[in-house]
């Protein structure tokens, strides 16, 4: 959820100073971060305590945390405010060259905005948690089974065991990881009768680290996921021509993470990729290997 829906949430749900704080946030313009926390206290007329207090609610250090993130946000929005609907990126009656700009333009944002949404401390855990697991499992619905299916065969490039748990025999499967294993849950909605989000309970009972990709808002798998990923969240989950902008950004944060893994032991990585894919090339050339 973006930061200024936060502040209209609390501005909203709350009483007293708390809401006072938040209706003087909304009403701020772009100079909040400039100001100091005695200088907001004093014209909202409460303490520099409650002003402290308001920030660390919505998951912040402090005021100058808060009032820095809240400003790089706004001029995030400002610059995007032509961007192409990602429910709707093109019309009826809108050319070919239009219908091809406007979905050139719409994986571009889509990447820009899964980019802000990066924390890079959950990035580098994610990659470790996944390079130092026994085996990768990844659960999936149908479409996102298949952008999971693309990030198994790149882990497996590398000599890391990975698998997409199918619907038909998930139960069974995700009760033989552990500790030693780690999952990746892709979910949009992120809600528990999700099939991809239904066996989370079990994957935490057996102390399995749950890697979330989700999207920007309060769900049930984000909140129990020991470490959440955010995909852009600008699509409806029904209401929309196709999913373009969810597997844009699904997709790039797997690439991402596999690009981390790589990393962590690149030269090790890189020599198991290029010796196997040389293999894999001379099976394909060569009749005289025997299969």
């Amino acid at each position: 959820m973006l930061l200024i829906k936060k502040v209209e949430q609390a501005a909203i749900t709350n009483k007293g100073s708390k809401r006072a704080i938040a209706n003087y946030i909304l009403q701020g313009g772009n100079d909040l971060a400039i100001q100091t926390v005695d200088e907001v206290a004093s014209k909202v007329f409460t303490s520099k305590a409650s002003v402290v207090r308001f920030a660390k609610s919505l998951g912040f250090n402090g005021w100058r945390d808060f009032s820095l993130a809240l400003n790089k946000e706004k001029h995030y929005l400002n610059s995007h405010n032509n961007d192409v609907n990602a429910n709707f990126p093109f019309k009826k009656e809108d050319s070919f060259a239009t219908v091809i700009a406007n979905l050139k333009q719409l994986e571009v944002q889509t990447l820009e905005i899964t980019n802000y949404l990066f924390k890079q401390k959950s990035l580098m855990q994610a990659a470790k948690i996944i390079s130092e697991a026994k085996l990768t499992a990844l659960f999936a619905e149908s479409p996102n089974n298949y952008l999971a299916e693309l990030f198994k065969r790149k882990l497996l490039s590398i000599g890391k065991q990975s698998n997409v748990f199918k619907d038909d025999e998930v139960g069974l499967e995700t009760g033989t990881l552990s500790q030693t294993d780690c999952a990746i849950v892709i979910s949009y909605s992120g809600t528990k009768v999700s099939r991809a989000v239904r066996h989370v309970n079990l994957l935490l009972a057996n102390k399995v680290p749950v890697i979330a990709l989700t999207s920007d808002t309060t769900n049930f798998l984000r909140s129990h996921a020991d470490i959440s990923l955010l995909m852009a969240s600008e699509e409806n989950l029904y209401t929309k021509i196709a999913a373009f902008q969810t597997e844009t950004s699904i997709e790039y944060i797997l690439n991402v993470l596999f690009a981390l893994v790589f990393q962590l032991d690149f030269d090790g990585n890189q020599y198991y990729h290029l010796d196997s894919a040389h293999y894999l090339e001379l099976n394909r050339q060569n009749d005289s290997l025997q299969p």
